[in-house]
């Protein structure tokens, strides 16, 4: 909780080049430092030999490398807010546990995991799997599992995000938004969720945003329902 994140504006001046934890920091939770170094050194080299003068050097290796750390540092602090809220993990099961340690950082996923060591995914699908109502004779992966939410039983976990589309009139979904919630149901998604909706027509962001008032408002005129 008391590391540092060091990130800089530039990572030059003049003929003075700062490489490594000097330009840029990681949490150790993730273990990169000397490999940022490591790497930072060798970017630092091919830039030097480089056509041009020294500045475009410098330019280019900081234009190569900031992309990489920031990326790497998201990751670090991904990791980090792990750790830091680790209640959440205490007292699962040794086998969910393992697998969220493993995840913390978001650049390692199943389908990673599954490159690096099939047999422990297909042994980790096996257990998830077990502990599903009607376990299947091939286990598929947890994200692909059913899920019931209240009285709601989803074919699998994906859930399409809201997207704010302000086509609405008066209130009422048109056309634009039934092809964007429609590709999105058949796309897969086991849970597709509607843009916000005003509780009242003086409640919208817009008047173009959906409202409880518009919509029953034309229900009534047209006998649309929904469900």
């Amino acid at each position: 909780m008391r590391f540092t994140t060091v990130r800089n504006a530039t990572w030059r001046h003049a003929n003075i080049v700062l490489l490594g934890d000097a330009a840029h920091t990681a949490h150790y939770s993730i273990g990169s430092g000397t490999k940022l170094a490591m790497e930072d050194a060798l970017a630092l080299a091919a830039s030097l030999e480089q056509p041009g003068d020294l500045a475009a050097a410098l330019d280019h290796y900081e234009r190569t490398r900031k992309p990489v750390v920031e990326s790497t540092q998201r990751a670090a602090q991904a990791s980090l807010e792990w750790f830091e809220s680790i209640d959440h993990a205490i007292g699962t099961e040794p086998a969910q546990f393992a697998f969220n340690l493993l995840t913390r950082s978001r650049r390692v996923t199943h389908d990673n995991l599954r490159l690096r060591d099939g047999a422990y995914i297909a042994s980790l699908d096996r257990w998830f799997d077990r502990r599903q109502p009607g376990a299947a004779a091939v286990p598929a992966p947890p994200l692909f599992q059913p899920y019931t939410l209240g009285g709601l039983r989803l074919r699998n976990r994906i859930v399409a995000a809201p997207v704010a589309l302000y086509r609405a009139q008066d209130g009422m979904p048109g056309d634009i938004d039934l092809i964007h919630l429609g590709a999105k149901a058949l796309g897969g998604a086991g849970l597709v969720l509607a843009d916000m909706t005003a509780v009242s027509e003086t409640g919208r962001v817009t008047r173009f945003q959906p409202s409880l008032a518009g919509v029953t408002s034309v229900s009534r005129r047209t006998g649309w329902a929904s469900s």
